[in-house]
């Protein structure tokens, strides 16, 4: 009975998860069984309600409100700290933490991005609805060794300090970080050792130069830091011709690419492609985003450019988003 409580609660949200509690001692030692095995935390905060319909008129509500689900439970800025507070308390190890943030405004994220970071004193989460108990809950960080951080964001050429502290946190154990911009990478240093990163440059803006990416890049390339696998994801083309984008991709010891542009690189002409190559990537796709599926990816067109300078590429995989 147990093993089937444990079950539920593995697949379910935790809000639903909790209120089965009372039903037995059986149940709630399946429940805390299964949130002390669990390792994920999901933090998902989008676009804050601006407009509530009522019959058929649309009407303006007096402030936004938040939108913050925990663990797939929606709940308020103030139970997502507490709720936050009580997994932390609860989870043996917490390996894996996935954000998104669709809201401009940080407060929220920032206080919950704390407390994975530090320690503090909480309050506890609660039961089923109007029946649970309140729970003092000393919570101390150091369960959090995170190895995977995922981060998805909506809004362009905003950049989130807590992002970076979090990776700086978590220095020594992450091996997959997903998603995070040039400007939060900077603190990427070289006892990290990693097997993916996913870098995106819209937190430098829609406008960025690319001279603005390339001081980046460097600066990442200095930094002494390693990863196998690069996602890179940019309005502007990713240019394999240019000695930064070589330097940065031998320096980090790339592997193989994973590179997705609203548009091709501009390549200068260059006889025969006289270029540097770089020998330790072995694969490479190319993604092209477009309004709608086309049978035809322009990125082909790069291909032979690619071949030359990545002379251990056999075969070039295309995609596209849309």
């Amino acid at each position: 009975l147990t093993s089937v409580f444990e079950k539920v609660a593995a697949i379910t949200n935790i809000r639903d998860a909790l209120k089965l509690t009372p039903l037995s001692p059986w149940a709630a030692y399946g429940i805390d069984r299964s949130l002390a095995n669990h390792s994920h935390i999901r933090v998902d905060i989008r676009a804050p309600v601006e407009f509530r319909i009522t019959g058929l008129k649309k009407e303006k509500l007096p402030a936004p409100e938040p939108v913050i689900f925990i663990q797939g439970s929606r709940v308020t800025p103030e139970a997502a700290k507490e709720l936050m507070a009580f997994l932390i308390g609860k989870m043996r190890e917490i390996k894996e933490v996935s954000l998104n943030i669709e809201d401009p405004d940080l407060t929220v994220f920032n206080s919950l991005v704390d407390q994975l970071i530090s320690a503090g004193e909480c309050g506890g989460f609660y039961g089923p609805a109007n029946k649970g108990t309140k729970i003092r809950t000393i919570v101390v960080a150091e369960n959090v060794k995170l190895e995977v951080l995922r981060v998805k964001r909506r809004k362009g050429g905003q950049t989130i300090p807590k992002v970076s502290e979090l990776i700086v946190a978590n220095a020594t154990t992450l091996r997959v970080i997903g998603r995070v911009g040039l400007s939060e990478a900077l603190v990427l240093n070289s006892t990290m050792h990693l097997e993916r990163l996913s870098l995106m440059t819209f937190d430098l803006g829609f406008d960025a130069s690319l001279s603005s990416i390339y001081d980046h890049l460097l600066e990442i390339a200095r930094s002494g830091v390693t990863f196998k696998h690069l996602s890179y994801t940019s309005f502007v083309g990713f240019d394999p011709t240019d000695d930064v984008v070589q330097t940065f991709l031998d320096r980090c010891q790339v592997g193989s690419l994973r590179l997705t542009m609203m548009r091709g690189p501009y390549i200068p002409p260059q006889p025969d492609y006289m270029v540097g190559k770089v020998r330790r990537v072995n694969h490479v796709e190319l993604g092209e985003v477009v309004e709608k599926p086309n049978i035809f990816n322009s990125l082909v067109t790069y291909e032979s450019v690619f071949k030359k300078v990545f002379p251990n590429v056999q075969d070039i995989h295309y995609f596209q988003h849309w």
